[in-house]
């Protein structure tokens, strides 16, 4: 249906994603992967990606929403399942029924769990999640979690799935905080041993602590963004880790003119033709994800060269500057993130234009734009 509403398309390449994990794979040997789809798989499509991963053999999956975590259930009745964000209560009754692990950090939400599993005569998974140092949710270390986890756990009706935490630095080059984090971590953990309280799994390592803070390997690693090819220090490839961007975002160009010196370009005529210039328009604008920010300053590519972003971007269109690129033409394919010949534009630079991170580039990317997933060199929706 888009195709006949206008040309614009992501296109993700699986071939390249299931490399990508294999990649993951051969660095973390042994290690029970649990792979983060959230956001849409980061804007790649949640149920392609996981498919795709789970024809590498990928068993465990993340989730930050218990609808996502819904959504994934349907398409998939026996991998695990975690939701790694807030867990409402209210959901109980949906996550013990579908088997989804909830996340809980207060006991008032532990006990709810508790009484619905014992109602459904289910057993509830729960991971329980330990700020270790991200100020984000989580129990802090101290005497009062270690007793009201103790207290959690003789709840009936609740399985301890996992216990984790996540890194605030450890993309950071400096390792210390990180390491911080890692020991506060340990210490909770060996404690929670101490009186008797054990998990099935253990985790803290992202992405960025699998390439920086190989002693933070536990039984699972929760690869993100390295999954789709991009490693979270922007333009610095890993060594021991070898990955690629799979999706590339197109589009087409609808109109080519001519405009003469001093010609204003688009809502409030923030920039004007310095000259003779050349104008091209492309269907697409900040409802798809070109978000407004990059005005006069982001850049596309066509035929090989880059074609700078003219006026304010508009919901539905953006102008660009063909004026270095006269062989334009209506119809001419427009790379928006990607590569066109040796021109190189992606999430990374494009955050960089944003001053941003290419994560956010790439959730970005609204349903309204298809994608069309590439696998074996075919093509399908």
């Amino acid at each position: 249906m888009y195709e006949l509403e206008r040309p614009v398309w992501a296109q993700v390449d699986l071939d390249q994603l299931a490399e990508n994990m294999r990649a993951i794979q051969r660095a973390v040997p042994g290690k029970r992967i649990m792979s983060v789809v959230k956001g849409d798989a980061y804007g790649h499509g949640m149920i392609p990606v996981a498919r795709t991963f789970k024809s590498c053999g990928i068993r465990d999956f993340a989730v930050a929403l218990l609808g996502e975590a819904v959504e994934l259930r349907e398409k998939d009745p026996e991998s695990t399942i975690m939701v790694l964000g807030y867990s409402d209560p209210r959901g109980a009754r949906i996550a013990i029924s579908e088997g989804i692990t909830s996340t809980v950090f207060d006991y008032s939400v532990a006990e709810e769990f508790s009484k619905e599993a014992c109602r459904l005569g289910k057993e509830a998974k729960i991971a329980i999640v330990l700020d270790s140092g991200m100020g984000r949710i989580g129990y802090v270390p101290s005497p009062k979690t270690l007793e009201e986890i103790q207290a959690i756990a003789k709840l009936p009706g609740l399985r301890l799935e996992e216990f984790f935490s996540h890194f605030a630095t450890a993309d950071a080059r400096d390792p210390r905080e990180a390491k911080r984090q890692l020991a506060r971590y340990e210490a909770f953990r060996q404690e929670l041993a101490e009186v008797g309280v054990h998990f099935k799994h253990y985790h803290m390592a992202n992405s960025a602590a699998i390439l920086n803070h190989t002693g933070s390997l536990m039984d699972t690693v929760r690869p993100g963004i390295i999954q789709y090819g991009y490693y979270p220090r922007a333009k610095e490839p890993s060594k021991s880790i070898k990955v690629s961007p799979v999706l590339t975002w197109k589009t087409k160009l609808i109109q080519v003119k001519e405009v003469a010196q001093g010609t204003p370009i688009g809502y409030s005529q923030t920039w004007r033709a310095p000259r003779t210039s050349l104008i091209g328009t492309i269907p697409l604008g900040y409802a798809d994800g070109l978000t407004r920010a990059l005005s006069n300053k982001g850049r596309v590519l066509i035929r090989g060269a880059a074609a700078p972003i003219r006026g304010l971007v508009c919901m539905d269109q953006c102008m660009v500057d063909l004026t270095q690129i006269p062989k334009a033409r209506v119809g001419d394919e427009v790379t928006v993130l990607g590569t066109d010949g040796g021109a190189v534009y992606d999430a990374d630079d494009m955050a960089k234009d944003l001053s941003t991170i290419s994560y956010e580039v790439l959730c970005d990317i609204s349903r309204r734009v298809p994608r069309k997933y590439i696998h074996g060199k075919k093509e399908g929706q």
